[in-house]
């Protein structure tokens, strides 16, 4: 706390420094900062530095499942640890965790630019900020980068498609076509259970133009004034 309060002085009187004359918001801002700090300053900075005292618990935590990452990548080749991972549940729930905050990051970067330039902001936007800032957990451009330094793969159902697909052309050009289908024990079951899936998706995805085409009703119908028929 005294740290953070120590900072944020610095960084006030950077701001402030200069201007001979200040209203009485910000000097109650100085002094609250100034308790706040609690006697904090550089000399004793360094001294706590000096013994590896960390700051921030949160930031290191974070590091340290960075680099239990980094050792998960040397031994399976990929960062894609299971969201159940008995050998470590704690880096499986984070590397889960950081895709979720990623999505919200993305969210909050193309909301900002959708109101930057904005003066005046009603109630309903910020609040959708602040709900935003408060579920990014810590995520930044400088987190994305170290993620994105080993691989990291933001949207896993995604990657996983686009390899089987590379894994079917590469099929294609052994075989010289596409009819794969399972075998028991056969040498592309992965393959051949994927290829089926995508038949099936295929299957509904042409059903479903098909109902389309008649105005089929994939919900609860809202319009009251067509006349609902019950069987």
């Amino acid at each position: 706390m005294a740290y953070t309060s120590y900072q944020k002085k610095k960084e006030f009187d950077e701001k402030w420094r200069g201007v001979e004359v200040l209203d009485g918001e910000v000097k109650e801002e100085m002094d609250r900062l100034t308790r706040g700090s609690m006697g904090m300053n550089e000399k004793r900075m360094q001294l706590l530095d000096a013994e590896g005292f960390v700051w921030d618990p949160l930031e290191a935590q974070w590091f340290e499942r960075l680099q239990e990452l980094k050792d998960y990548k040397m031994t399976h080749g990929d960062t894609l640890v299971p969201k159940v991972y008995p050998a470590n549940p704690s880096l499986g729930l984070w590397v889960g965790n950081q895709r979720t905050t990623y999505t919200i990051y993305q969210k909050k970067k193309e909301f900002d630019e959708k109101w930057s330039g904005v003066e005046v902001l009603d109630d309903e936007v910020k609040e959708e900020m602040d709900r935003l800032t408060r579920r990014l957990n810590g995520m930044n451009e400088k987190r994305v980068q170290l993620l994105e330094a080993e691989g990291f793969v933001w949207d896993v159902p995604a990657h996983i498609w686009e390899s089987r697909f590379q894994e079917l052309r590469a099929f294609v050009a052994l075989n010289g076509h596409a009819a794969i289908y399972r075998r028991k024990r056969g040498p592309y079951d992965l393959l051949a259970t994927w290829a089926s899936t995508q038949r099936r998706n295929y299957i509904k995805r042409q059903n479903g133009q098909l109902l389309d085409s008649v105005g089929f009703a994939w919900g609860k119908y809202k319009n009251t004034r067509v006349r609902r028929t019950l069987c």
